[in-house]
């Protein structure tokens, strides 16, 4: 193809990057389908304790709702990691496409990241003063 032709139809990786991209979106389909067998499995999960303890639908709910949204971007990032290998000229709007379902997902982790970590904060401090308390009245010292 020379470069007149290149430039009319769009840029095109070369062969050993299009093996990292497929590479990359085999990996990324496995993930995702993997996420959506966690979802339902904790789902099942779920249903089968919601009988025992109604408050499991309370911590599952979210982790199914986590585990399908990451499941679906992957599998979206996956397909167009996978269009840059099997499509010739628009390389670079499915690279993109791939980036903005990245962008998403770990946007998604990020902040996920943060509200554990604040949770978890606001746990130990909680403990913590709950033992200073605890330990307080042990003494007599309590108020």
């Amino acid at each position: 193809m020379t470069q007149a032709q290149t430039a009319a139809t769009g840029y095109e990786f070369t062969d050993a990057q299009n093996m990292t991209f497929g590479v990359l979106a085999s990996r990324m389909k496995f993930l995702g389908i993997l996420n959506m067998v966690f979802a339902v499995c904790i789902g099942l999960f779920a249903i089968l304790a919601l009988f025992s303890s109604p408050l499991t639908i309370v911590v599952s709910g979210p982790q199914v709702a986590m585990f399908i949204v990451l499941g679906l971007w992957m599998m979206n990032a996956s397909s167009s990691f996978r269009m840059i290998v099997e499509t010739h000229g628009q390389d670079i709007s499915h690279l993109m496409t791939a980036m903005e379902s990245l962008r998403k997902l770990y946007n998604l982790q990020f902040w996920l990241t943060i509200a554990v970590l604040v949770v978890f904060v606001i746990g130990f401090l909680f403990a913590l003063s709950m033992g200073v308390f605890a330990a307080a009245a042990m003494n007599g010292e309590a108020t």
